[in-house]
């Protein structure tokens, strides 16, 4: 049977700095006890790829380590697991949570209930205040440990009960509240409006629920939250712009009144920043999103919140820089972008968000000129190596590949490159007409004398024209793909590409 590579996983998972912290947390633990499991450590931490225990078995061959390799692998994979609780608990709220809660457990222990009781009710407070019901909860399963049979504290044992009753009743409410947002923003992310009568009348119905119809007096922080994004949705899917506006601003400012909740919830926090950016967006308020958007930071993050918080406001920041900002300012946020994604995050950053990022900055080489440059990125998109995502991306930045050679004259390497590109269209089955028409404006440019290759570009604006004249569907297709027709206007008329990017 082919050995576990979970150890494997979990350390290939570290970053640089997780790694040192656990070397140092090992070397403050182990107190000079046999370290097996470090020089395993580093044997593994050295494989590239994939795990091979033979070239482990080989490396400890005749030592002691071998003869219980699955135990200090076991014990090894734990002690990891413990350094990065260590690790993490001052920066991940549940960690910090968590480990208040067992120092409480140990004052118990202890015998020391009066501190345990301090501790107690300075918990409550916290978890009250960050709306963790369920960190609540543990803490009055812990006090009743001691209530019970001491007597101690300000509450008698009922009363705790009591308490704990009334707690789990709020985690219900704001279950149910979680529950309608989830439903609703199904339906949206599926099918940005309603489109028939029958939604009308369903969606309508879905709203008359009477937990939608007004904040409950001890509404907490998630069930307003829920509250605003539901009304918010309803608004988005029935097109009332100003409803959408009004309720995605309650849940900004009900954000922003809570900026402990907001420290310790980022990916909320930034779902719900993502619902305003495309409400500012989509209505011409994209001044009032950047100006909101400047105002927020980020600081005590783990590396994965950091990539998160790093894609999605660089996303924003580039459909802002191409509204707002001259080209020389976006080709500065580009050139920052693509650094980082393959210095600082490399590897990190959602591979999806990854080919979005870069495909921007592309966008931006390719409006400014710099071909080279849109070159290096589309090579590097071409060679990733997850090929089932965002094909659509991957078929259209293909197509980019063949303009930039295009561009750059590099007819030797444009016939070749089109066969490639057209194989891999038709393998993924995202080969249709709009993908047949420039396969085919390609090849009449190579075997065309340059002095007549002009004339190719009017030929395939009036082939793209025609296509969106025939079926709303490539109508509909062509426009959101609108930068590749931008180019072809572009070479016809010699306008630059920017501006007419810009001016639609």
């Amino acid at each position: 049977m082919k050995p576990s590579n979970d150890l494997f996983r979990l350390i290939k998972s570290l970053n640089k700095n997780e790694k040192g912290y656990f070397k140092k947390f090992v070397q403050l633990h182990s107190l000079g006890k046999n370290t097996d499991y470090l020089l395993l450590f580093d044997e593994i931490d050295k494989q590239p790829d994939e795990y091979d225990e033979a070239k482990i078995v080989k490396k400890f061959k005749n030592k002691p380590l071998l003869k219980h390799l699955s135990a200090t692998k076991a014990y090894l994979f734990d002690l990891i697991l413990k350094s990065l609780r260590s690790y993490y608990e001052q920066t991940i709220w549940s960690f910090k949570n968590e480990a208040q809660a067992q120092n409480i457990e140990v004052l118990i222990e202890k015998g020391l209930h009066e501190l345990a009781e301090k501790q107690a009710e300075k918990q409550e407070t916290t978890n009250r205040e960050h709306d963790d019901k369920l960190g609540l909860l543990r803490i009055l399963k812990i006090r009743n440990n001691y209530i019970s049979t001491l007597k101690m504290g300000k509450l008698s044992y009922a009363d705790n009960l009591q308490k704990t009753i009334s707690v789990l009743n709020s985690y219900k409410q704001g279950i149910e509240y979680a529950l309608l947002y989830l439903e609703i923003f199904d339906f949206l992310n599926t099918q940005v409006q309603i489109r028939t009568e029958e939604q009308q009348r369903e969606w309508y119905l879905f709203m008359q629920n009477s937990l939608l119809q007004h904040l409950p007096d001890d509404a907490t922080f998630n069930t307003c939250l829920y509250f605003y994004l539901t009304h918010f949705a309803y608004h988005a899917i029935t097109q009332n712009s100003a409803e959408q506006g009004r309720y995605i601003r309650l849940v900004i400012k009900h954000w922003d009144a809570h900026p402990h909740i907001k420290k310790t919830q980022i990916l909320p926090f930034l779902s719900a920043l993502n619902n305003y950016f495309v409400y500012c967006y989509g209505n011409g308020l994209i001044e009032e999103f950047e100006h909101y958007l400047n105002q927020q930071t980020l600081s005590n993050a783990t590396q994965p919140i950091q990539a998160v918080w790093f894609t999605n406001t660089n996303m924003w920041n580039m459909a802002i820089y191409h509204l707002r900002h001259s080209l020389p300012e976006c080709i500065a946020l580009a050139d920052n972008i693509y650094s980082q994604i393959t210095h600082e995050y490399a590897g990190i950053i959602k591979p999806s968000a990854e080919i979005a990022l870069l495909s921007n900055c592309c966008i931006f080489y390719i409006y400014d000129g710099q071909f080279s440059k849109a070159l290096d990125i589309i090579q590097l998109l071409l060679d990733t190596k997850h090929k089932n995502i965002r094909k659509d991306l991957l078929v259209s930045f293909r197509i980019w590949y063949l303009i930039v050679h295009l561009e750059l004259q590099n007819d030797l390497l444009l016939e070749s490159a089109i066969r490639a590109v057209k194989r891999y269209a038709q393998n993924q089955e995202y080969y249709f007409e709009y993908e047949i028409l420039f396969m085919r404006f390609f090849n009449k440019y190579l075997h065309t004398p340059t002095g007549e290759r002009q004339e190719l570009y009017a030929n395939l604006m009036h082939d793209i024209e025609e296509l969106e004249a025939g079926s709303e569907i490539d109508r509909n297709f062509i426009q959101r793909e609108a930068t590749h027709k931008l180019w072809v206007k572009h070479k016809i008329t010699g306008q630059n590409l920017f501006n007419l990017a810009r001016n639609g």
